[in-house]
C-alpha cells in the first residue's frame, strides 16, 4: 500500500454544494490556512495512530496510508463544516461517518488494521488431472 499526502483537493471533493456556499456566504474561501491547518492537524492524527501499532512501518513525513485516506478526508470535512455557521441539520449525517473514521483509526493504533500492506506477488496457481492434484514445485 503506497503513502499519499492529504490535500485540500481530496477534502473540496467531498463536500456538498450547500457547505461550499455556507462557506461562501461567510466570506471564506475553502482553500484557506483554515483547510490547511485542518489538514496537518488530521495528518499528524493519522500518522500518531499507524506509529502506535508496532507491527506498522512509517511512509514519509507528512503522508498517510492510502488506504486511510477516506477516513481522513471524512475528519478534515467534519473540522471544516463544524467550524462554520451552518445549520446542525446540514453536519448530522456526517456524525456517523466521522464516528467511522475514528473508530478505524483506533483500530489502526492497536493493530487490528495494519497500515502499510507489502504487496504480494500472485501465486501461481496448481491445476488437477482428474481428482488427483497436481503441484507445481
Amino acid at each position: 500500500m503506497s503513502w499519499v499526502q492529504l490535500t485540500s483537493t481530496h477534502v473540496l471533493a467531498r463536500l456538498t454544494t450547500d457547505e461550499k456556499e455556507a462557506f461562501e456566504a461567510v466570506g471564506e474561501d475553502t482553500s484557506t490556512d483554515k483547510l490547511s491547518g485542518i489538514i496537518e492537524q488530521v495528518t499528524s492524527l493519522v500518522r500518531s495512530k499507524v506509529a502506535s501499532c508496532s507491527s506498522n512501518t512509517m511512509g514519509p513525513a507528512g503522508t498517510i496510508p492510502s488506504g486511510s485516506l477516506w477516513h481522513a478526508v471524512s475528519l478534515c470535512r467534519a473540522g471544516l463544516v463544524a467550524a462554520q455557521p451552518t445549520m446542525e441539520g446540514q453536519t448530522d449525517p456526517r456524525a456517523a461517518e466521522t464516528r467511522e473514521a475514528y473508530r478505524y483509526l483506533d483500530q489502526l493504533a492497536r493493530c487490528e488494521v495494519l497500515a502499510d500492506v507489502p504487496e504480494v506477488p500472485p501465486v501461481p496457481v496448481s491445476g488437477s488431472w482428474g481428482s488427483k492434484p497436481l503441484m507445481d514445485f
